[in-house]
């Protein structure tokens, strides 16, 4: 029977009313508790279910259209020899397209994977955003033309260099261009800004003029396998994985990635990303000039400190006896300090016997006073 006397001594007398009180308590408090933990794992169940139904149908629909190409125009490339050149080349194209997309597909649930069991690893180092930014808008801007959509650029020439991995910050900037490409509609703009924020943190934001979404509807688009518009109202192709991986991959450079957004009006995607720092992130080179001071030996146990030495001429201790020795300091002030005996060196009091010497320790003879 569960009570509250779990929580230490008895606290009542027992058969008493108040200990029949405490045990009935403590098992009402227990079995709440239980229904609380069995309904959270229910929900977080189903839920896990759903993510896996919806995933599942995704990746079908994703992995079919372009296994279906791949198949359909090497077919058509094998049974008609006969094609022309410009034909050829065309559905070579089509070909290469479909097995990059396949490919980014692939990569993409392979790095959630990684990111997931804490295997992805970034290799941080001082990046200039700028070529990396020029080459996002270089792929992006042929999708942007299908649809008559402007990207716009602000960045300053002088924005600070980025502590970072450049090959996922390049994953992260395609990844914002690409949904806000995806979901803008036909002759709007995109714009893309950068600036520096404080002393270590520098911004990049990615605005489009789409339908925007509410805060259940982000809360979902960050989710692993979350779209905003699924099932048959899915007007959109993608897994669900750019802007969760975008997430991991910020917070991994130790920054960040947050979406605001106005219904029906706008969305805004902004990452804030470490700057470089030379006193921060820039180690030591160890040379034969430069090298790590040496630790000092460890002293041997049982190694006594040997005693300070004072000088000659050294002002005697507050409470130190007239007559003795130069140097001689008196760990007690308040107390008087034994006069010592003849013969006997500075600094031995009479009231502690000599100990003797340990096996295997040298000792000075003590010259004899004249």
């Amino acid at each position: 029977m569960v009570s509250l006397q779990a929580f230490g001594k008895s606290w009542f007398r027992e058969g008493s009313l108040i200990s029949s009180f405490s045990e009935s308590f403590g098992s009402a408090v227990a079995r709440q508790q239980s229904g609380i933990a069995l309904r959270a794992a229910k929900v977080e169940a189903e839920l896990a279910s759903k993510a896996k139904s919806e995933f599942i149908a995704n990746m079908s629909h994703e992995l079919r259209t372009p296994l279906n190409a791949v198949i359909g125009f090497s077919e058509m490339l094998h049974t008609h020899s006969d094609l022309e050149a410009d034909k050829v080349n065309q559905y070579s194209g089509y070909i290469k397209e479909a097995a990059e997309h396949l490919l980014t597909l692939i990569n993409s649930i392979l790095d959630v994977s990684k990111i997931q069991a804490g295997k992805l690893q970034v290799e941080r180092e001082e990046v200039d955003i700028h070529p990396i930014i020029r080459s996002c808008l270089l792929i992006i801007e042929a999708k942007a033309k299908e649809t008559s959509v402007k990207v716009t650029r602000q960045v300053p020439d002088d924005l600070p260099l980025i502590f970072g991995d450049p090959l996922r910050i390049k994953q992260i900037v395609i990844n914002l261009l690409s949904n806000a490409v995806k979901f803008a509609p036909e002759r709007s703009e995109i714009s893309l800004s950068a600036v520096a924020v404080g002393n270590d943190m520098v911004r990049i934001e990615i605005k489009d003029h789409g339908r925007g979404m509410t805060l259940e509807e982000i809360e979902t688009a960050l989710r692993p396998f979350g779209q905003v518009s699924s099932g048959f109202s899915k007007s959109h192709e993608g897994t669900g994985l750019g802007l969760p991986i975008s997430q991991a991959l910020a917070k991994m450079h130790g920054g960040s990635l947050v979406l605001e957004s106005a219904p029906g009006e706008w969305t805004k995607a902004i990452v804030t990303l470490p700057r470089y720092i030379p006193e921060l992130h820039d180690p030591v080179p160890v040379t034969a000039e430069r090298r790590p001071p040496a630790q000092p030996a460890s002293p041997a146990p049982f190694a006594q400190a040997p005693a300070p030495r004072m000088p000659a001429n050294a002002a005697p201790a507050p409470g130190t006896p007239a007559g003795a020795p130069p140097g001689l300091r008196n760990p007690l002030a308040a107390a008087p300090a034994p006069r010592p005996l003849a013969g006997a060196a500075p600094g031995v009091s009479p009231s502690s016997p000599a100990s003797p010497p340990r096996p295997g320790t040298a000792t000075a003879p003590v010259a004899a006073p004249h």
